[in-house]
């Protein structure tokens, strides 16, 4: 499936990604830019030429360049023309990111490189960036004495394979950007998705405490939020079992109209890491929670950022189907199966119900209407059974299915 290009405005601030071979660069464009524009491996070298995109930031643009990686050897295929073509993109940048391996150390090219940003770029910003800090330990190798030797200061130091420093690296180019001729441009932002994050307090307090007014005031500023909130990230922790505020706040989902995303923290302090203990896990959350069976659970770590990049693809998908229309025919046809394969089950009473009309009356969340014989009941299990067939052709995607019962008269 091929990816709708992007207009890029040329008027733009360019921010230019610099660096020698294999430091990660087009990983960190394609993180940047959240695409898959620019080709990554292994292979030192896999970017010979340059890749333009847009990196998006607290709503503002800025234009990103990613350069081919040097080495500096006049034996390498074309590394005259990646020399040139990175001359010209220092050259017309606003900032230059200079991109390290923090686990392979500094390099003689590091050496060269820095030369050649301080000879043709002397009033221009240089944010030094030691990529590949995949973890605590490696993050601790940016203050080594050797970094400084380049005259840039302690390099930034980040992953732009789990996103971890990312949030600071843009604060900083954009801090960078407030003096430059050329602004970022913001986007008008029509329709915001509302996210609401609850969870109980990470603090371990004797049970006397919990309760009384504190608490109160949390479960109200969690109803607030919610109320204002498309979709909630519903919050558990990987480290304690499932507590009564767990519950509580459990509670609330089961009364609120608004797409869930389970999110599991500090994933990263499991013992087990395997598919199995993950299923379950999702078992054991569904067990407490069955209300919001239909809420996807994601595996996270904020202390790490492990997939907490997994997370805003989700909201996106949860927006989107919460907002789906099913047409009238479709909904008909779709019903008229439903009866022949499952016959209505009575409720209360004797009567056998009579199913007259389904239809969908509002979308966000989605709501539906389905119309039995007057004098008759319907139990609720075929209600399920009508939403989990809804799920199952139209996917609503986190969403609650709400299903109104109305008795009619007409035949």
């Amino acid at each position: 499936m091929s990816t709708p290009a992007k207009i890029v405005d040329w008027n733009l601030p360019i921010v230019a990604l610099v660096g020698r071979v294999n430091v990660g660069k087009s990983t960190l464009f394609n993180r940047l830019t959240e695409s898959t524009q620019a080709l990554i491996s292994n292979i030192p070298g896999t970017t010979r030429t340059r890749n333009v995109g847009l990196a998006i930031w607290r709503g503002k643009q800025v234009r990103i360049v990613d350069t081919g990686g040097l080495t500096f050897s006049d034996e390498v295929l074309l590394e005259k023309d990646i020399i040139k073509q990175t001359e010209a993109a220092i050259k017309e940048a606003s900032v230059v990111v200079f991109v390290t391996d923090i686990q392979d150390g500094l390099l003689p090219q590091e050496k060269e490189l820095a030369k050649l940003l301080l000879e043709k770029k002397k009033n221009c910003p240089i944010i030094f960036v030691a990529n590949k800090a995949d973890n605590p330990l490696d993050q601790s190798l940016k203050y080594e004495r050797n970094w400084l030797k380049l005259g840039f200061g302690a390099p930034y130091a980040i992953s732009a394979q789990n996103g971890s420093g990312l949030g600071e690296l843009m604060e900083e180019i954009f801090k960078n950007l407030k003096k430059n001729p050329k602004k970022p441009k913001e986007i008008p932002d029509i329709n915001p998705i509302k996210v609401a994050l609850i969870g109980k307090p990470n603090v371990i307090r004797r049970k006397a405490k919990v309760g009384g007014h504190l608490e109160r005031q949390g479960i109200g500023k969690s109803i607030e939020a919610m109320k204002r909130a498309d979709i909630v990230l519903f919050l558990l922790d990987t480290t304690s079992p499932i507590t009564d505020q767990d519950q509580q706040l459990g509670g609330l989902l089961r009364e609120s109209t608004k797409s869930v995303i389970i999110v599991v923290n500090k994933w990263d302090l499991s013992d087990d890491n395997t598919d199995s203990f993950r299923n379950d896990v999702k078992l054991k959350i569904l067990k407490h929670f069955p209300h919001i069976a239909y809420a996807p659970i994601v595996f996270v770590s904020a202390a790490t950022s492990y997939h907490i990049h997994q997370i805003f693809p989700l909201i996106a998908r949860a927006y989107a189907e919460r907002q789906t229309i099913i047409d009238e025919e479709t909904l008909e046809a779709f019903i008229k199966s439903m009866v022949k394969k499952h016959l209505p089950s009575r409720g209360k009473g004797v009567r056998h119900p009579q199913i007259k009309g389904f239809h969908q009356i509002n979308a966000g969340p989605p709501i539906f209407e389905l119309f039995i014989k007057y004098k008759t009941s319907l139990n609720i299990s075929y209600v399920h059974f009508l939403e989990n067939r809804l799920r199952e052709q139209f996917s609503f995607f986190a969403a609650p299915i709400i299903i109104k019962l109305t008795k009619t008269k007409r035949t």
